[in-house]
């Protein structure tokens, strides 16, 4: 089961920090899982990390740089989160650490259609009781009076049972959205094919556009093509000769002006030109 978990302490992004924040997040926690996919920040393919990993049998599989889709679940998190946040926080952006907890409470409490139900639903087998229920205290008065005790244990014992039943429940509306979601995004994807032999630009997102206050293109090269592969890598070679690998999702074809003039035309001639 592919497991996303957000938890609300800002730590430190180094190797120190991610080996507790796994320790104690995680493997304490839930277990040791099968598998971890990371980023390629340095804290994750740091040497303490990985034999963090290697001790607990887990393996570490890292995701192709800029290719958000090999994470699509944490980074459909993320959004979301954020989108909270930016409604919460004040327009400097300050005190968002403050804010964190509950923009992930209000996450994990409202329901969720990918799973047809909350996520806080999908661990505890009810939903969450909101402060706005509380308020109404008679209403929970009469129903603590009127409560069978041996009914209401009954019932959570039934609910607990019933548990793994909704979990497989929102696997299988997960899954069905997100082939829904897939086929919609495969409609309007335009398949890049390259091939040894190209000649292709890079884009590079790290260039400002206005440097030294020249505006400055993000598309860098040209690059020959030297080899490509079924799972998008693509080998180019610079002109320096140096060979790296590189996502075809960054690349595009570079097309050369092959028309030169003979000769020098006059503009009047051509304009006054009468076949």
């Amino acid at each position: 089961m592919l497991m996303t978990i957000r938890d609300s302490n800002p730590c430190a992004a180094d190797a120190r920090h991610a080996k507790k924040m796994f320790t104690e997040t995680i493997f304490l926690r839930f277990g040791t899982p099968r598998m971890v996919i990371s980023d390629g920040g340095s804290h994750f393919i740091d040497k303490t990390f990985r034999d963090l990993l290697r001790e607990m049998g887990a393996k570490h599989n890292v995701a192709t740089p800029y290719h958000p889709q090999t994470s699509g679940q944490a980074e459909t998190l993320n959004k979301q989160i954020k989108n909270i946040m930016q409604k919460t926080v004040k327009k400097m952006g300050t005190g968002w650490k403050d804010r964190l907890s509950d923009a992930l409470w209000a996450y994990r409490t409202v329901y969720k259609t990918p799973i047809g139900m909350s996520p806080y639903q999908i661990v505890y087998g009810k939903s969450y009781r909101l402060p706005v229920e509380l308020e109404h205290r008679a209403y929970w008065a009469i129903r603590n009076w009127n409560m069978d005790f041996e009914g209401a244990g009954e019932w959570r014992k039934m609910q607990i049972a019933e548990l793994e039943e909704w979990r497989e429940k929102a696997y299988h509306n997960a899954k069905i959205y997100k082939e829904r979601t897939k086929r919609w995004h495969d409609k309007r994807i335009k398949i890049k094919k390259f091939k040894p032999g190209d000649k292709v630009l890079m884009f590079n997102s790290r260039v400002k556009l206005f440097g030294h206050g020249k505006p400055r293109s993000k598309w860098e090269g040209p690059f020959d093509v030297i080899d490509t592969s079924s799972h998008g890598a693509i080998t180019l070679r610079d002109d320096s000769s140096n060979i790296f690998k590189v996502n075809g999702e960054r690349l595009k074809i570079f097309l050369e002006s092959n028309e030169t003039l003979d000769e020098e035309v006059d503009v009047n001639e051509l304009i006054n030109y009468e076949p």
